[in-house]
């Protein structure tokens, strides 16, 4: 979920989950936005394995829209 003071303006974003450990890139999820919005939520994104990662919101031309880390635990 993405909550911006302003409009997004764009109308496609990549959600990209990098490994915090590595420092790779684990996997990226193209999602389509409408540019008006402001909040934004994602379904569908997956963590294959236990971790902490840092998840990205980028527009298609790199730009950083919001970004933050996650620790996903075994059952």
């Amino acid at each position: 979920m993405v909550k911006l003071s302003n409009p997004i303006g764009v109308s496609s974003v990549d959600i990209n989950i990098t490994d915090k450990e590595t420092g790779k890139a684990v996997d990226t999820f193209p999602f389509t936005v409408q540019s008006s919005w402001d909040y934004i939520h994602f379904d569908d994104v997956e963590f294959k394995e236990p971790g902490k990662y840092k998840v990205s919101c980028l527009k298609k031309d790199g730009t950083v829209v919001a970004s933050g880390e996650v620790e996903i635990t075994s059952k």
